[in-house]
């Protein structure tokens, strides 16, 4: 009796915890297209450029693209896809 008490409880936290990623992933789309409305519209300023940031233009001199792909992200909200394109597109 338990086992099968704490085997249930694992999988509703298991469950819970994925539910949890979820809905956060669900947010921040949600929130990078309201980003785009806004800018689209001119409600908000537009993003710093990440050039414009000395850790990233550090990186991008060294040639550390997973340093940079990640400073990207966190300076634009972008996803990974968009981080790796644009950071590829500075070493061509």
């Amino acid at each position: 009796m338990e086992y099968f008490l704490l085997g249930a409880l694992t999988f509703i936290f298991i469950w819970g915890m994925i539910s949890i990623s979820h809905i956060n992933d669900g947010i921040k789309r949600t929130n990078k297209l309201l980003e785009k409305i806004a800018n689209h519209i001119g409600a908000i300023n537009p993003p710093v450029s990440a050039l414009d940031d000395e850790e990233f233009n550090l990186y991008i001199s060294k040639q550390e693209k997973i340093k940079a792909i990640k400073r990207y992200r966190e300076l634009t909200g972008e996803g990974l896809r968009e981080a790796k394109d644009y950071v590829d597109s500075l070493f061509k």
